[in-house]
């Protein structure tokens, strides 16, 4: 509901202009309307429930008083939304540059120090559901350069995994199961963002994976009848971990298998992840689906996780964002010995859950500050005030 006091053509085929007769004061009548409690029924039309509604009709006077008074506490509640936005942007850039010093840290002293902090000022930083975002970031980002868990010196070096893996990728290629492709640039110090903890090793993903590309499946070649295999498009698909089937088809051409990483490749969805719980599933265009060979595909996962925003970042600026094949096989890959990865995953699902009740409790606030706020409205034009 909206209040216009301008000349103004109604150009959406929903909206209903209403104008109160001489005994109902304008603006009355608008925050009258305000305070009822209608049921949201998306694009059905609201208006028959508002024909049904009482409304509380004092002398004319008295509406504009009540205006008056309704008017100045919205005024002060406005005052005070804004001075909550600056306390809050404050609070964002307090928390981004602590955690990007958290994260930059390079000696454990100068970590710890830099998490002490943070951890001083939970309670003011996380006040503001957009650092809970960039707190959970900064976890991943934490994950993968090996400062979340203690390394452990009984683990077998992360070169040895490596070397197994190669043996297996070999396998793989003569059995014909995967494809021999070009081989990966190496890594060179100079290139490499941070300094690995000792037993982990710096590796191209494209030697630690098999690479599957989707393909387009005509319209014809697919259903809504659970007929086939499943078959999904793209992030639109997407669940919170799994997919949502909702097409299939018995034409597919490019499948990925169950536990496989499906990472969007083209589209404003660039770099969203999900997992496929299905033995086979048919994936478009817009997703590759990436199998680990012989390395924790839950750690794979967090990895890419951690890489999200650097992804949304190379899609600015283009017509169609897209990652080739290329970006994701040259993707530089922090490997820990395969005991660690397992640690990390675990610790990283622990706190990413906390962060998850965190927000829970930011909203239920949100929502009862709302609540409140529809109380107010409704009592001070429930006709029962004295």
């Amino acid at each position: 509901i909206k209040y216009v006091d301008f000349d103004f053509v109604a150009g959406a085929d929903g909206t209903k202009i209403l104008n109160p007769n001489e005994l109902v004061f304008t603006k009355y009548f608008y925050w009258v309307l305000n305070s009822y409690n209608l049921a949201n029924k998306g694009y059905s039309r609201h208006y028959k429930i508002l024909k049904q509604q009482v409304f509380p009709l004092p002398p004319y006077e008295e509406q504009k008083r009540i205006v008056a008074k309704v008017d100045q506490l919205m005024t002060l509640c406005d005052e005070l939304e804004k001075q909550k936005e600056e306390r809050d942007q404050k609070r964002i850039s307090l928390n981004n540059a602590a955690l990007n010093k958290l994260v930059s840290a390079k000696e454990a002293n100068e970590f710890q120090q830099h998490w002490q902090r943070i951890a001083n000022n939970f309670d003011l930083l996380y006040e503001v559901p957009e650092n809970v975002k960039q707190l959970k970031q900064s976890i991943l980002q934490l994950a993968v350069q090996g400062k979340l868990v203690p390394q452990d010196p009984n683990d077998e070096p992360a070169r040895e995994l490596l070397k197994r893996i190669k043996e297996e990728k070999q396998k793989l290629i003569q059995e014909g199961k995967i494809k021999k492709e070009k081989p990966l640039p190496p890594i060179s110090e100079d290139e490499v963002p941070y300094e690995l903890p000792k037993g982990w090793e710096w590796v191209r993903l494209g030697s630690l994976i098999k690479l599957i590309s989707g393909q387009h499946i005509m319209t014809n070649d697919y259903n809504d009848k659970k007929i086939g295999i499943p078959y999904i498009t793209g992030p639109i698909d997407f669940g919170d971990i799994n997919p949502i089937i909702s097409k299939w088809t018995e034409r597919p051409k490019v499948c990925a298998a169950k536990n496989d990483i499906l990472i969007t490749v083209k589209g404003a969805g660039l770099g969203k992840l999900n997992v496929s719980n299905s033995s086979k599933i048919a994936i478009s265009r817009q997703l590759m689906a990436i199998r680990p060979i012989e390395i924790d595909s839950s750690y794979v996962f967090l990895f890419l996780k951690s890489k999200f925003n650097q992804f949304q970042k190379s899609g600015v600026g283009i017509a169609i964002p897209g990652l080739g094949r290329k970006d994701i096989n040259n993707l530089w890959f922090p490997s820990p010995p395969f005991n660690e990865q397992k640690r990390i995953v675990a610790k990283v699902h622990t706190l990413l859950k906390l962060c998850d009740e965190l927000e829970t409790q930011l909203e239920q606030s949100k929502q009862d500050s709302e609540k409140l706020m529809e109380a107010v409205l409704q009592e001070a034009f429930s006709g029962n005030n004295n």
